[in-house]
């Protein structure tokens, strides 16, 4: 009886802090489906074909110098007209009004952070396409789900990414080119609740554009790993965990913990209503680090996996290699859960907009 009560007096501090925490840090989660008009013909890794394709749709929707024409390498091309203006966006007079810049560049000029100074925030947001080990051809009528998430008060930018979203049926995508056309838009609150429709792509309309920030907390979950004392992290998408200025490729609790506080630590910054950091609210990171070395791994199953992208931005292949698979830590993880749980929708790592890092907590 004692030992119920005890659990049921941690899990309502867990939950306590999880609330808390995703209060101040609000993630919004969103499925887009995709159906495809023609054959479309996409490489892997399917997460850095779409974050190409929604940055020059969301500069098409969003720019306010609308009579400058784009290239593919989203470079301006100016027009005959005397009266077209040269620019670029970092220099642009619209910047501080421009949903592009505040979304996609995140380009902060001088701004100070507790931490250093800044000149690139990170992106308010994560693509979570399929992830395709080779590359995938869609029929037509096939349907693509891809994962989106808004961090802060950018849940509210929602219609931007329709917008840009809806934009792929004329500009295509992948090396055919095919073109999708946007279905539908749900709100999803976790893997156990069915995800709301809240955008109809044939009707065209948007049915709750308030995104409300629920708080969804798996006390099932959350009261197996304490009783059992074990957590199995798997890495759905490579993890490019970085650690002394080095990618790691043997990864311990610790250092798992101090990246996600980081990136946690860094969005708040930015996104978070007050731009507290987490030792503001109630978590002393430093006591956690030095907790987090008293978990230990029970067993580890992760593999290094790598694949390759061509950045137009910087006109060479590269290779982004990470980890991937389960790792089962063993110990007691009453005051990491919160942030852990923060993570699966956050990610971890580098490369998260395009969908790396993700993790799920099994």
């Amino acid at each position: 009886m004692k030992n119920e009560e005890g659990l049921n007096k941690r899990l309502a501090k867990i939950e306590q802090y999880s609330v808390l925490l995703k209060k101040n840090l609000p993630t919004s989660s969103f499925i887009f489906v995709l159906e495809s008009n023609d054959l479309v013909s996409i490489p892997f890794y399917t997460g850095s074909t779409f974050r190409g394709v929604f940055g020059v749709a969301l500069k098409k929707v969003t720019c306010t110098l609308s009579r400058v024409r784009f290239s593919n390498r989203l470079k301006p091309i100016v027009g005959k007209e005397e009266n077209i203006i040269k620019y670029d966006c970092k220099s642009c007079m619209f910047k501080s009004s421009c949903q592009y810049m505040k979304i996609f560049e995140t380009y902060v000029g001088k701004e100070v952070t507790p931490a250093k100074k800044v000149h690139i925030a990170p992106h308010p947001y994560i693509l979570e396409p399929p992830f395709n080990a080779n590359l995938h051809v869609y029929s037509k009528g096939e349907e693509i789900s891809v994962g989106v998430n808004l961090i802060g008060q950018h849940a509210y930018d929602l219609p931007y990414f329709i917008a840009a979203f809806s934009e792929f049926e004329k500009i295509g995508v992948g090396k055919s080119r095919g073109h999708l056309s946007l279905k539908g838009v749900f709100y999803k609150i976790s893997e156990e609740i069915k995800p709301d429709l809240i955008y109809d792509g044939k009707k065209g309309l948007l049915y709750d554009p308030n995104v409300k920030n629920i708080s969804y907390f798996d006390k099932g979950l959350v009261s197996k790993i304490l009783e059992e004392q074990v957590l199995i992290i798997k890495f759905l998408t490579p993890a490019r965990i970085v650690y002394d200025k080095e990618l790691v490729r043997d990864l311990t609790f610790l250092i798992f913990l101090k990246n996600l506080l980081s990136r946690i630590n860094q969005l708040s910054v930015f996104y978070s209503e007050d731009g507290k950091l987490l030792q503001e609210r109630g978590f002393d990171i430093k006591i956690l680090l030095e907790k987090s070395k008293n978990i230990e791994i029970k067993q580890n199953n992760l593999y290094w996996f790598d694949w390759e992208r061509y950045s137009k931005k910087q006109r060479k292949k590269m290779i982004l290699g990470g980890l991937m698979g389960n790792i089962v830590f063993e110990g007691d993880f009453s005051d990491f859960i919160p942030p852990l749980l923060l993570g699966e929708q956050i990610h971890v790592g580098k490369n998260t907009t395009f969908g790396l890092g993700k993790y799920v907590i099994i």
